[in-house]
């Protein structure tokens, strides 16, 4: 520009109207809003502003793009739905409160498998009325896929929209341009504008080590909350935050992937799919070979046996993640039938049965506190649960 311009004057050769205020005026301040198409706000006009409604308070608040990435085997297609059936059910989730609401899940990578792992969501966990998954593949790049989908979110008005994965509900997407990731963006927060939805992403990290998704960068930009998956086989998973618009990043969160029977089928082997379970963020960190006596041996056999046929999943303490547990009467109860404990400690019960002397609940602590110390389980006064 060559010229000195005001700003009125480039605004009127746009073809805007331009509207001057000053406090004291004789326009109202009510009549130049009116005339504007979006007010400007002062902090007064933020003073009593409500916080964005949370989906999981400290996390994800509706209109968010929260991503869940990792490498491939990380169990991202397992946390994804955990994560979206517990805020079908308002169930905590990670610690932390959730507000109830309907979900949809768009997996559009193994929508078979997917149907497994919500059956066995459903036999861990209980039923979910609110939890809808979208049962065949799709491809976000066809006009009438992307139009049924649509009309899906406009009739159940979902809190949550999981979409497991951009790449598979993209097909040839070219992930390093641009344009085409710009798409991506814009059709997923598109989806999620319908009813105020969070949306929530399934991807691939950048490269072995990366801590960003995988492709143009104009994806990270638009994320909202990033949430990182380290770990595989059968140890502990962990989950960092990276980006957390709604509390702290330097939270890590943990799971693990149990196996959960489905039935048998025609030939009577057994059905099976993955699921996640919550547990202590210090069980993640890798596992000291440790040395343990023939009772502690046998303590954590047992327990690790009541939990396989008895456990029960519960929160064990205020603020803590739900895991797969045993209460302590149960496995004491057990243990007693099993002749973990020596003739000395047992003394008649008053329901007729046998109980323990009080010198015989010291041994049980001591082993249950050892296994501890070396990370193999945690346990409360009411309850004990394998890390």
């Amino acid at each position: 520009m060559d010229r000195d311009i005001t700003p009125e004057a480039a605004l009127q050769e746009a073809g805007a109207t331009f509207h001057h205020y000053e406090p004291g005026a004789d326009q109202p301040r009510a009549q130049v809003d009116k005339a504007l198409s979006r007010r400007l706000l002062r902090p007064a006009d933020l003073a009593d502003e409500p916080a964005r409604p949370y989906v999981v308070k400290g996390l994800i608040a509706q209109g968010d793009h929260v991503m869940i990435m990792g490498q491939p085997g990380s169990g991202k297609s397992a946390l994804a739905p955990y994560l979206a059936y517990a805020v079908a059910q308002g169930r905590q989730v990670l610690g932390r409160r959730v507000r109830a609401g309907t979900v949809l899940y768009l997996a559009a990578e193994d929508c078979h498998g997917m149907r497994g792992r919500v059956r066995a969501l459903l036999r861990r966990y209980n039923d979910a009325p609110t939890f809808y998954l979208f049962p065949t593949a799709f491809d976000l790049t066809n006009p009438e896929h992307l139009a049924e989908i649509t009309q899906h979110v406009n009739v159940i008005r979902p809190v949550m929209i999981v979409l497991d994965t951009v790449s598979r509900a993209f097909p040839g997407l070219r992930e390093n341009e641009a344009e085409d990731m710009g798409r991506v963006v814009k059709v997923v927060r598109d989806l999620a504008a319908i009813c105020g939805a969070a949306i929530v992403t399934v991807h691939h990290v950048a490269k072995d080590a990366g801590t960003t998704p995988r492709g143009h960068g104009c994806l990270n930009g638009d994320l909202d909350v990033t949430m990182l998956i380290e770990g595989a086989g059968r140890e502990a998973r962990t989950v960092k935050l990276g980006k957390n618009r709604n509390g702290p990043s330097d939270t890590t969160f943990a799971f693990r992937i149990e196996v959960e029977a489905l039935g048998t089928d025609g030939d009577g082997d057994p059905i099976t799919a993955p699921v996640v379970t919550e547990v202590d963020p210090q069980s993640a960190a890798p596992r000291r070979t440790a040395r343990l006596n023939d009772q502690d041996t046998v303590m954590l056999r047992e327990v690790r046996d009541m939990i396989g046929e008895h456990g029960e999943q519960t929160q064990p303490g205020s603020g803590m993640p739900f895991v797969r547990a045993v209460s302590r009467q149960a496995l004491r109860a057990h243990l007693i039938a099993r002749g973990w404990f020596s003739e000395g400690l047992l003394q008649p019960a008053p329901n007729g049965g046998t109980g323990l002397t009080r010198a015989g609940y010291r041994p049980e602590n001591r082993s249950l506190t050892t296994l501890k110390s070396k990370g193999f389980l945690s346990f409360t006064r009411e309850w004990v649960w394998p890390l």
